[in-house]
């Protein structure tokens, strides 16, 4: 493993799922209590970090010290760590962590340069479909190309609720065979901007069996009837302007 690793993005999930893969393969073998800690900007001090970076492992190869929220310290906080960067102790594996990273900075650009980074962005496009479908494998589910583009328009790119998605599906199916846009049809509720846009289309096609199961998941979802009424009348004026 590198001696530091610094994993920026904005999914909360794909910078917990990269953070849990190498703290477990950090400390391997090792006792987690004596070799492991972790701090979170801006209460943390840098003094502290650094102190338990330099420290030697108990009884095991390397040490694991995470910091999270690291858009949160200030320069000076930065600087510090930068310096620990520059000359790591071999025996910890150090890893950085946050939503973003400003690539102007000296921090910035020499985090970005660590053979240790990783990117933690919300995956988009194929990139989506493609992690989606991966994580529907390591369930024992294969989900078709369709049924992932109508989950991905019923939840927008929220990774995190994508997962549940994907999870809750597994488990209807029992973890075996393959889901289709049917499965996602009578499982996913759609998200209310999502669902609006699937309303109109269904009425305008004159898809009235489709149109009011949409409708009944949006009322049970907690949605209001007049707020239906507002949005759906706010689409088609986008939709008559488009024209226009």
């Amino acid at each position: 493993m590198h001696p530091v690793y610094a994993v920026i993005g904005d999914s909360h999930l794909m910078r917990a799922r990269a953070i849990k893969a190498l703290k477990t393969e950090a400390l391997s073998g090792a006792l987690e209590d004596f070799n492991s800690d972790e701090f979170a900007a801006p209460d943390a001090s840098t003094a502290d970090i650094i102190a338990a970076a330099m420290a030697l492992p108990t009884f095991a190869q390397s040490r694991w010290v995470a910091v999270s929220d690291i858009e949160r310290f200030k320069a000076k906080e930065h600087k510090a760590l930068l310096e620990y960067v520059k000359s790591p102790n071999p025996s910890t594996v150090l890893c950085i962590s946050g939503q973003k990273l400003d690539g102007r900075t000296g921090f910035g650009k020499a985090l970005r340069k660590l053979p240790g980074f990783k990117s933690a962005d919300t995956p988009k496009g194929r990139e989506l479909t493609r992690f989606l479908q991966q994580r529907g494998q390591a369930l024992g589910v294969k989900i078709d190309d369709p049924a992932v583009n109508l989950l991905v328009e019923y939840c927008g790119n929220e990774v995190d609720r994508l997962v549940r998605e994907v999870e809750k599906l597994a488990l209807h199916t029992g973890g075996e065979g393959i889901l289709g846009v049917r499965d996602v049809e009578a499982l996913v509720t759609p998200t209310a901007l999502a669902s609006i846009f699937e309303l109109t289309r269904a009425l305008g096609a004159r898809e009235l069996p489709l149109a009011s199961r949409l409708l009944r998941q949006m009322l049970e979802g907690g949605e209001s009837g007049l707020g239906i009424l507002a949005m759906m009348a706010r689409q088609v004026r986008l939709l008559i302007a488009a024209v226009d």
